[in-house]
């Protein structure tokens, strides 16, 4: 098992070239490797959308942050860690990381509520434009 930096989020912000290749952390980005992680947790049915304050969301009808890899942990602790994720390839890890080391603000909405991940919590209107009984994964980069 290979060793990981004790503190992911820092590790992450230091070696961002490393880790995004050269790609600029856009939106569109973000939410294209947290989908591709949902996909390949059997997850097919996915949305993403750009609300208002700048937020963009990605919502599912079943919460993908526990399943699989990682899925033991409270979700506060899997944002914060590096979970190698051998089903998506050799070397992949889960992005819900990403999250919190790139973005500006995040959170997760589902039916037991809102949890603020990292930042500044969504106002009650853009939480007023999320579906009951859908998981949300909501950014701002």
């Amino acid at each position: 098992m290979p060793v990981l930096p004790e503190d992911a989020v820092a590790h992450l912000r230091k070696r961002r070239d490393i880790h995004l290749g050269g790609q600029e952390m856009t939106p569109s980005y973000m939410a294209s490797l947290l989908i591709r992680d949902a996909m390949v947790l059997g997850i097919d049915d996915l949305r993403v959308r750009l609300l208002s304050e700048g937020w963009t969301v990605v919502s599912g009808a079943q919460d993908w942050t526990r399943l699989g890899p990682g899925s033991e942990l409270p979700r506060a602790a899997l944002f914060r860690r590096l979970i190698n994720f051998g089903q998506a390839g050799i070397n992949e890890i889960r992005h819900e990381v990403y999250l919190v080391a790139y973005c500006s603000d995040a959170f997760a909405h589902d039916a037991a509520g809102l949890e603020t991940l990292a930042g500044e919590s969504p106002s009650p209107g853009v939480l007023a434009t999320l579906e009951p009984g859908q998981f949300h994964m909501g950014f701002r980069v």
